[in-house]
């Protein structure tokens, strides 16, 4: 709830530490902080004065929770014995490539990223709702080597009837659980683009079996990612959702920049592949 004015430098150093992991590659790395400078710019860029929420600021972040940023006391928490080593490596890094920004028809690029992918990544109006000419689906299938790249997870048919409830209370579930959700309909790039939620029959001025975007379920029920299928089995009285994947899907996959890295690419190869048709050039002073 407090504004905090601090340097690029610092910003980028704190975003990188909170975005990606220090076992990643140097040149992941390098990516993630092109990447989270530019996107910071580009949101500055688009900050409105009239949004009493940020009381001023460009944007907001969670050091404590580590989202977005976190402070030089929460690497020296989270790093523990590691902290020196950590971040010496982490300033280096980030200094090599600190005047360097995406542009896209000369403007930073919000160059969004997100934790894995579901074996591409996906565009951004899928998600958003708003075309970007570079925020588009490509190939990321080293994505599907990471040990995080599939979880299910089981949740009980009262727990999401109680979630369906909050985030839809139009909609009433009914009959076998096993209709309550359709069959999805999908983007191209394998992420749930539709699906119905709602069992028959409904009584009185009910709703039911009403199309929702993907990501409007994925944020309901809490899921990992909206590249997602959904099992209900009757005997445990419970729903599997398997998600591929972590995170909206748009522009960089960080595990894909780190596989992409191992394999040779350097931060520039990265960054085109994810961001295609933007250029790198000289940030702001």
């Amino acid at each position: 709830g407090e504004v905090a004015e601090v340097s690029v430098r610092d910003f980028v150093r704190g975003a990188v530490a909170a975005e990606m992991p220090m076992t990643y590659p140097d040149e992941a790395l390098r990516a993630q902080a092109v990447a989270a400078h530019s996107y910071a710019l580009a949101v500055k860029a688009q900050a409105d004065p009239d949004n009493e929420a940020l009381k001023g600021a460009y944007f907001s972040a969670n050091p404590t929770q580590r989202l977005g940023y976190i402070t030089d006391t929460v690497m020296r928490a989270m790093w523990g014995e590691d902290y020196e080593a950590n971040r010496t490596r982490l300033y280096t890094v980030v200094d090599s490539v600190l005047d360097e920004i995406l542009l896209y028809d000369g403007q930073p690029a919000m160059a969004c990223y997100h934790a894995i992918s579901g074996g591409k990544t996906e565009a951004a109006e899928a998600v958003w709702g708003a075309a970007v000419p570079y925020l588009v689906s490509v190939d990321s299938p080293l994505d599907l080597t990471s040990p995080d790249y599939e979880q299910t997870i089981t949740v009980t048919k009262q727990e999401v009837a109680e979630d369906i409830a909050a985030a839809f209370p139009d909609i009433v579930l009914e009959g076998d659980a096993a209709g309550w959700f359709g069959t999805p309909q999908l983007t191209a790039a394998g992420y749930v683009d539709s699906i119905t939620i709602g069992g028959v029959p409904c009584k009185g001025t009910a709703v039911c079996g009403q199309v929702f975007a993907g990501t409007r379920l994925r944020s309901a029920l809490s899921l990992r990612s909206a590249a997602f299928t959904v099992d209900y089995d009757a005997g445990e009285n419970a729903f599997a959702f398997t998600t591929h994947g972590y995170g909206h899907g748009v522009g960089l996959s960080q595990y894909g920049a780190n596989a992409l890295a191992l394999t040779g690419k350097s931060y520039q190869e990265i960054l085109s592949l994810y961001y295609p048709g933007t250029t790198l050039g000289p940030a702001p002073r």
